[in-house]
């Protein structure tokens, strides 16, 4: 929970600088103080990236004008699997060349720690993609609906082969 540093009315002389025939010793006559309060910000899932989260009237306070908003946006941190998209996300998967060939079948983690499988049969190219419907973010204020995950992936080639390695995909093409 973030604590906001804010300025708030006196609360010695009730905002005027002063109290009975003398300058407020709390605010030295300049009706305000420092004060620090501790704000809940509970973000939704589904909460679209740089969306604000607006706090009305809590910002510094004076006894002349009314307070500003404290405004909090919402950006999302990197994350090494999952690049966000709106409601939809992206990842890069990587494949052997045998697996891009002959099928795979595989499973990773979600960003909810749910395990999700893929399966192919292959053969897959490279670049190809895979959309897997209502595997990407919760949309906002619906979270039960959910936008999609597309997977691309990319194929690890050999940087060289021996001659008898050669010799064998060679056999298989004939």
């Amino acid at each position: 929970m973030p604590e906001i540093a804010t300025q708030i009315v006196c609360p010695n002389c009730a905002g005027k600088g002063k109290v009975p025939g003398k300058p407020c010793a709390t605010c030295s006559g300049t009706k305000v103080t420092k004060g620090s309060y501790k704000l809940g910000v509970d973000i939704e899932q589904g909460t679209p990236e740089n969306y604000d989260l607006v706090f009305d009237m809590e910002a510094d306070q004076s006894p002349d004008e009314i307070p500003g908003d404290v405004i909090f946006t919402v950006q999302s941190a990197p994350h090494k699997l999952f690049t966000r998209k709106g409601n939809n996300l992206e990842m890069v998967f990587d494949l052997t060349l045998r697996e891009s060939l002959l099928g795979f079948s595989k499973s990773f983690n979600h960003l909810d720690e749910h395990e999700v499988e893929i399966e192919e049969d292959g053969p897959i190219q490279y670049n190809q993609k895979h959309v897997m419907a209502d595997e990407g973010m919760p949309v906002h204020h619906v979270p039960s609906e959910k936008g999609a995950l597309t997977i691309t992936y990319r194929i690890a080639l050999p940087d060289r082969l021996s001659e008898e390695a050669k010799k064998k995909v060679s056999s298989v093409f004939e």
